[in-house]
């Protein structure tokens, strides 16, 4: 018999799908003005394709270390192919892109940190790890500020335990799910980021 997916996902399975939200968003768009199917998805493509080419054209414009490298990356064969298909990729890749482009400009920048900018980028880049939480490490790279940009050994401290709680956070998304489906993650009620993938072996 098919598969069918159950009615009662667990509650720690939702928030996977928000990298879905650009498509999903032109889906009912086009929906509402009357277009078939195939022409919701076309224009489920092309929007995914527009919010990709906006954001990393945004971090290479922003970015301050590392500008011709976001530059390739962002035009590299598969992140454009994935950034013109039904795939969250496009989704993590561009934020992941822009929050570092943030991060750099606190990084090269003089004098006291500025924490809402560090804190947009965090948050930029929790956003794009949320529908693929195995990336959850990747947060720590905001911890890697100059010394000399901190007031004290107190501040780093504080800064370095908020990304902590924000890495716990984030991995908790990718573990829970794993160990309430008791199955290696590889059942239906196991968080739908995973694709054929199994969580427990990785």
């Amino acid at each position: 018999t098919a598969e069918r997916a159950p009615h009662n996902y667990p509650y720690t399975t939702f928030y996977g799908r928000v990298g879905y939200f650009v498509q999903a968003i032109t889906m009912c768009i086009a929906r509402a003005f009357g277009a078939g199917f195939t022409w919701q998805i076309y224009l489920a493509n092309l929007a995914n394709l527009l919010f990709y080419v906006i954001l990393v054209s945004l971090a290479v414009k922003l970015c301050v270390i590392g500008k011709r490298t976001i530059f390739f990356i962002g035009l590299m064969p598969v992140p454009l192919l994935l950034a013109t298909a039904f795939s969250y990729d496009a989704f993590v890749n561009s934020l992941l892109l822009l929050g570092y482009a943030i991060y750099t400009r606190e990084y090269i920048s003089k004098g006291a940190i500025n924490y809402k900018r560090l804190g947009l980028a965090a948050g930029i880049m929790a956003l794009g790890i949320i529908p693929k939480a195995v990336y959850f490490p990747v947060i720590l790279m905001l911890a890697f500020l100059p010394k000399e940009k901190y007031q004290s050994v107190k501040e780093r401290r504080r800064w370095v335990l908020i990304l902590l709680i924000i890495v716990i956070l984030l991995a908790a998304t990718f573990v829970l799910p794993t160990i309430m489906s008791g199955n290696g993650g590889s059942d239906l009620y196991s968080d739908p980021r995973r694709t054929t993938a199994n969580t427990y072996e990785q």
